[in-house]
Protein backbone atom coordinates (compact mmCIF):
# COMPACT_ATOMS: atom_id res chain seq x y z
CA UNK A 1 0.00 0.00 0.00
CA UNK A 2 1.40 3.40 -0.92
CA UNK A 3 2.05 5.68 2.05
CA UNK A 4 -0.33 8.46 0.88
CA UNK A 5 -3.12 5.86 0.55
CA UNK A 6 -2.45 4.64 4.09
CA UNK A 7 -2.53 8.20 5.42
CA UNK A 8 -5.83 8.87 3.62
CA UNK A 9 -7.33 5.66 5.01
CA UNK A 10 -6.25 6.48 8.56
CA UNK A 11 -7.49 10.08 8.33
CA UNK A 12 -10.90 8.91 7.07
CA UNK A 13 -11.37 6.17 9.68
CA UNK A 14 -9.90 7.63 12.88
CA UNK A 15 -11.67 10.45 14.75
CA UNK A 16 -9.77 13.69 14.29
CA UNK A 17 -9.39 14.22 18.04
CA UNK A 18 -7.45 10.92 18.24
CA UNK A 19 -4.82 11.96 15.68
CA UNK A 20 -1.87 13.99 16.94
CA UNK A 21 -0.04 15.70 14.11
CA UNK A 22 3.25 17.57 14.47
CA UNK A 23 3.84 15.93 17.85
CA UNK A 24 7.17 14.26 18.51
CA UNK A 25 6.87 11.05 20.51
CA UNK A 26 9.65 10.54 23.05
CA UNK A 27 8.61 7.08 24.29
CA UNK A 28 5.72 4.70 24.74
CA UNK A 29 4.61 2.05 27.21
CA UNK A 30 2.25 -0.79 26.44
CA UNK A 31 0.41 -3.16 28.76
CA UNK A 32 -2.40 -5.64 28.20
CA UNK A 33 -5.01 -2.87 28.25
CA UNK A 34 -3.60 0.19 26.46
CA UNK A 35 -0.63 2.05 25.08
CA UNK A 36 0.59 5.34 26.55
CA UNK A 37 2.80 7.73 24.65
CA UNK A 38 4.92 10.45 26.20
CA UNK A 39 5.64 13.37 23.89
CA UNK A 40 8.70 15.60 23.91
CA UNK A 41 6.52 18.44 25.24
CA UNK A 42 5.70 16.29 28.31
CA UNK A 43 2.12 15.48 27.34
CA UNK A 44 0.75 11.95 27.76
CA UNK A 45 -1.82 10.29 25.50
CA UNK A 46 -3.46 6.91 25.91
CA UNK A 47 -5.20 4.66 23.44
CA UNK A 48 -5.76 1.14 22.22
CA UNK A 49 -3.54 1.27 19.13
CA UNK A 50 -0.42 3.26 18.38
CA UNK A 51 0.31 3.86 14.72
CA UNK A 52 3.76 5.29 14.09
CA UNK A 53 3.48 6.69 10.57
CA UNK A 54 6.55 8.87 10.76
CA UNK A 55 9.10 6.85 8.82
CA UNK A 56 11.57 4.04 9.27
CA UNK A 57 13.79 6.03 11.65
CA UNK A 58 10.94 6.98 13.98
CA UNK A 59 11.25 6.97 17.76
CA UNK A 60 8.35 4.52 17.94
CA UNK A 61 10.05 2.02 15.63
CA UNK A 62 13.37 2.35 17.42
CA UNK A 63 11.84 1.76 20.85
CA UNK A 64 9.65 -1.09 19.58
CA UNK A 65 12.66 -2.84 18.06
CA UNK A 66 14.68 -2.29 21.25
CA UNK A 67 11.89 -3.85 23.34
CA UNK A 68 11.44 -6.77 20.94
CA UNK A 69 15.21 -7.38 20.80
CA UNK A 70 15.40 -7.37 24.64
CA UNK A 71 12.55 -9.89 24.81
CA UNK A 72 14.10 -12.07 22.09
CA UNK A 73 11.05 -11.51 19.90
CA UNK A 74 12.57 -9.46 17.07
CA UNK A 75 12.66 -11.56 13.88
CA UNK A 76 16.21 -11.93 12.50
CA UNK A 77 15.07 -10.43 9.19
CA UNK A 78 14.19 -7.19 11.03
CA UNK A 79 17.43 -7.10 13.02
CA UNK A 80 19.54 -5.80 10.15
CA UNK A 81 20.31 -2.27 8.97
CA UNK A 82 17.76 -0.77 6.63
CA UNK A 83 18.52 -1.81 3.04
CA UNK A 84 18.66 1.71 1.66
CA UNK A 85 20.66 4.82 2.23
CA UNK A 86 20.00 8.00 0.37
CA UNK A 87 21.52 11.44 0.43
CA UNK A 88 19.72 14.15 -1.45
CA UNK A 89 21.48 17.42 -2.06
CA UNK A 90 19.36 20.25 -3.38
CA UNK A 91 20.54 23.74 -4.09
CA UNK A 92 18.89 26.96 -5.02
CA UNK A 93 20.08 30.35 -6.07
CA UNK A 94 19.01 33.93 -6.17
CA UNK A 95 17.43 35.20 -9.39
CA UNK A 96 20.02 34.95 -12.15
CA UNK A 97 20.59 37.51 -14.87
CA UNK A 98 19.74 36.01 -18.31
CA UNK A 99 22.41 38.24 -19.87
CA UNK A 100 25.05 36.66 -17.67
CA UNK A 101 23.55 33.15 -18.01
CA UNK A 102 22.22 32.91 -21.61
CA UNK A 103 20.96 29.38 -21.03
CA UNK A 104 18.06 30.95 -19.12
CA UNK A 105 16.77 32.45 -22.38
CA UNK A 106 16.41 29.07 -24.07
CA UNK A 107 12.96 27.66 -24.78
CA UNK A 108 13.77 24.33 -23.12
CA UNK A 109 15.50 23.88 -19.79
CA UNK A 110 18.90 22.25 -19.48
CA UNK A 111 20.62 20.39 -16.71
CA UNK A 112 24.22 19.58 -15.98
CA UNK A 113 25.82 17.13 -13.64
CA UNK A 114 29.34 16.63 -12.41
CA UNK A 115 30.79 13.26 -11.57
CA UNK A 116 33.89 13.36 -9.41
CA UNK A 117 36.59 10.72 -9.21
CA UNK A 118 36.49 9.99 -5.49
CA UNK A 119 34.84 6.91 -3.97
CA UNK A 120 31.73 8.85 -2.95
CA UNK A 121 30.63 9.77 -6.45
CA UNK A 122 27.38 8.52 -7.88
CA UNK A 123 27.86 7.07 -11.31
CA UNK A 124 24.94 6.36 -13.57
Amino acid sequence: MARPDLYDLLLRQIPKERIHMNTKVASFEQDSEQVTIRCVDGSLHQGDILVGADGAHSAIRQQLFTNLRKDGALPPSDDVPLPFNCVCLVGQTEVLDPEEYPGLKLEHSQFYFVVGDDDYSVRT
